[in-house]
């Protein structure tokens, strides 16, 4: 705790003078550092390896990125830099405990490291202050393994709150194969879609917690799609599959049929079951 709050302490100050060009040093690629913790004795990164950092980077006073926001173990790949005075350029210099402040042309880290459009507010010749502090090293198998831990744990944590949602809600029936559920609130007795029909529904969507995240009903249109495509998730595909025009039912998708280990967005977390109930209302055989 003493260490981290003397690391802030300094940042302050050292941000206080950036204009100070005497207190950094600079490298033949144009890379400006200064340590303020140093351990030449300590391992330092290769590239390839996974970093465990606490960064942040500012743009004058405004503080663009922070790591922490992100995560407490906020990782980072090291790369081979792809442009001269990258930052990482400066993260390969540096040993694990180690913590440094880098001055990085801000149109370079944009448009060459980050490959994203820079924010209006940039400007050619804008400097980004990067704070870094090196936590840990993992090597690629070791980041691997880290991986395949924290992908089970997330996915006993979804199977459980699943099963808490079918216990409240007296949900009894069996899965499907793929782990979906399809709930049959009302049987249809029209046809039923096959490949490449085109499908009219309504449809409310709300994750485990019940907390909606999309609705045609809402938005006083029905949705209409070519039954098959591709960029709809699986488990929708399926369940849909197995209704018939004028039937309603809670289809009930686990996160490896709906949308996995990345989400959708703001919207739908990692690692999230979500919830349709949907009412089929036309098939149109094409």
């Amino acid at each position: 705790m003493h260490k981290t709050i003397l690391y802030l302490s300094t940042i302050l100050i050292i941000l206080a003078s950036c204009k100070d060009q005497q207190t950094f040093k600079k490298t033949d690629d144009g890379l400006e550092y200064l340590f303020i913790e140093e351990n030449d004795n300590n391992e330092k990164p290769s590239y390839g390896d996974a970093l465990v950092l606490d960064m942040k980077f500012y743009w004058n006073d405004s503080l663009l990125f922070n790591s922490r926001e992100i995560s407490i173990d906020y990782r980072l790949l090291l790369s081979e830099p792809k442009h001269e005075g990258s930052i990482y350029e400066g993260l390969a210099m540096m040993h694990l405990g180690d913590s440094a402040v880098f001055k990085i042309d801000a149109f370079s880290f944009y448009n060459s490291t980050a490959e994203i459009p820079s924010p209006d507010c940039i400007r050619k010749g804008d400097r980004l202050i990067f704070c870094v502090r090196l936590i840990d090293i993992q090597t690629p198998d070791e980041l691997q393994i880290e991986y395949d831990r924290i992908k089970r744990m997330k996915l006993k944590n979804e199977q459980d709150l699943l099963k808490d949602y079918l216990n409240f809600n007296n949900i009894t029936i069996e899965p499907e194969e793929s782990g979906i559920y399809i709930n049959e609130i009302k049987k249809g007795t029209g046809k039923s879609p096959e490949i490449g029909d085109s499908v009219t529904v309504h449809y409310e969507g709300v994750l485990i917690n019940n907390e909606p995240f999309d609705s045609s009903i809402k938005r006083g249109k029905p949705f209409t799609f070519v039954f098959g495509d591709k960029s709809l998730i699986k488990g929708w595909t399926e369940g849909i599959g197995k209704m018939k025009e004028g039937g309603k039912a809670q289809i009930i998708i686990p996160s490896e049929m709906a949308y996995g280990e990345n989400g959708a967005g703001d919207v739908i977390p990692p690692y999230s079951t979500v919830i349709f109930e949907v009412h089929l209302i036309k098939v149109k055989k094409n």
